[in-house]
C-alpha cells in the first residue's frame, strides 16, 4: 500500500498496525520524523516493546532472517520489539520482504528506512502492492510543509517575527528538512541574546568561495604566517569586514561540528561530508578534513558560542563589539595551539 507522506502524519494511529512500514526517498529529514512519529505513537498504545536498530552495512546475507525470528516472540518480560532496519543500499531487500511474508501473527513489527528507491526497486514494488504492508515515500518539501515547518518552530521557541519574515525565510531555505532544521537552530541560537530582533541580524548570509576563505583556513588550521598577519591587520580596520568574516567563521565551524556529529554517530567521512550544503570547495577539502581531526565538539561549541555573541553584539551596535570579535579570533588560535 502505498500512501503520501500528508496522508500519514495526520492519521498515524490508523497505519502502525502495518506488519511492515518502508519510509524512502531524499528528504532524510522527513523519513526520520515518520519512524520517530511511528515509534511514538506505538509507545503510546503499548509500553512494552524494545527497540532494534539493525544497519545494512554491519548486515550479511541471513542476518535479517535470524533477527527477526529471534525477535519474533515476546521476551522474558513481556515485550514485543520493533526492528529498524537502516538500509544504504537495496541488497537485503529480497531477504526482507521473504522474512516479512513468514511473518503472520507474531507480534512483532518492521520499519524499513532507506534512501530513494527506483520505481522498479523490489522493495518498492512489493509494499505497493501488499495491502497489509505500507510505503510512504518522502520528497522534498512543499511550500506548504516548509512554511508550517517555519511557523511552528516560531510559535513553539515564542520567537517574534512577522509573516513576511516567515515568507522570506522559506523562499531562502532548500526543500530538505534536515537542513531547514539546522538553519532554524542556527536563528534559534542568535535570537537568544536578549532584545535581539531577528529580522535585523544578517541571517540569509551564504558563504562564498573567496579570499577570505583563504583566512579562515588559515586561522582554523593554525597556519599563522606573514600573509596571515596582513590579513588580520585589514581586518581589524573595518567594522564591516569583521561582521562578514564573523559570519563565515560561523558556517565554517557549523560545519566541523555538524561532520563530527556525524562521524560521532557511525557515518563515513564521505557520507559525513556529502550532508553539507554548500559543500566543502575542493581546494579546502586538505584542510577541513585535517581540522576535524584537531578540534573537538566541545571546543567547536565553545567557538560557536562565541561567535554568534560576536554577532549579536555587532548588530546591537555595543561599543565592545570589535574588541569581543577579534578576542573570538585569538580564542581560536589559543584553542588551536593547546590541542595541536
Amino acid at each position: 500500500m502505498n500512501l503520501k507522506f500528508s496522508d500519514f502524519m495526520p492519521e498515524i494511529n490508523k497505519f502502525i498496525v502495518k506488519k511492515a512500514i518502508v519510509f524512502y526517498g531524499p528528504n532524510i529529514g522527513k523519513i526520520d520524523d515518520c519512524v520517530r512519529e511511528t515509534i511514538l505513537h506505538k509507545r503510546q498504545i503499548n509500553q512494552k516493546f524494545d527497540i532494534i536498530h539493525k544497519y545494512s552495512d554491519e548486515l550479511k546475507l541471513g542476518d535479517v532472517k535470524k533477527i527477526i525470528n529471534q525477535n519474533s516472540s515476546l521476551d522474558l518480560f513481556g515485550n514485543t520489539a520493533l526492528i529498524v532496519f537502516h538500509l544504504s543500499n537495496e541488497k537485503l531487500s529480497k531477504e526482507i520482504i521473504e522474512s516479512i511474508n513468514e511473518i503472520k501473527d507474531k507480534d512483532i513489527k518492521i520499519i524499513v528506512r532507506t534512501g530513494p528507491l527506483r520505481v522498479n526497486s523490489l522493495l518498492r514494488k512489493h509494499f505497493e502492492k501488499t495491502n497489509e504492508l505500507l510505503i510512504v515515500p518522502c520528497y522534498e518539501e512543499s511550500s506548504f510543509e516548509k512554511k508550517k515547518l517555519i511557523s511552528d518552530f516560531f510559535k513553539k521557541k515564542k520567537i517574534a517575527v512577522s509573516e513576511t519574515f516567515k515568507t522570506i525565510l522559506s523562499d531562502h531555505l532548500s526543500n530538505h528538512r534536515v537542513e531547514i532544521r539546522e538553519k532554524l537552530d542556527k536563528i534559534e541560537l542568535l535570537a537568544s541574546g536578549k532584545n535581539v530582533k531577528i529580522e535585523q541580524l544578517n541571517i540569509f548570509y551564504d558563504s562564498a568561495y573567496s579570499d577570505e576563505l583563504e583566512f579562515i583556513n588559515s586561522l582554523v588550521s593554525g597556519r599563522i604566517d606573514s600573509r596571515f598577519n596582513k590579513q588580520l591587520d585589514q581586518l581589524c580596520q573595518f567594522n564591516n569586514e569583521q561582521i562578514r568574516c564573523a559570519s563565515i567563521l560561523l558556517e565554517h565551524f557549523y560545519k566541523l561540528l555538524k561532520v563530527k556529529v556525524l562521524l560521532k554517530e557511525g557515518l563515513t567521512l564521505s557520507q559525513a561530508q556529502s550532508s553539507l550544503k554548500p559543500p566543502i570547495f575542493f581546494k579546502h577539502k586538505y584542510d577541513f578534513e585535517k581540522q576535524l581531526a584537531i578540534w573537538e565538539i566541545k571546543n567547536l561549541e565553545s567557538i560557536i558560542k562565541r561567535l554568534a555573541l560576536s554577532k549579536i553584539k555587532f548588530f546591537r551596535g555595543e561599543v565592545n563589539a570589535s574588541s569581543f570579535f577579534l578576542g573570538c579570533i585569538l580564542k581560536i588560535v589559543k584553542i588551536k595551539t593547546i590541542i595541536s
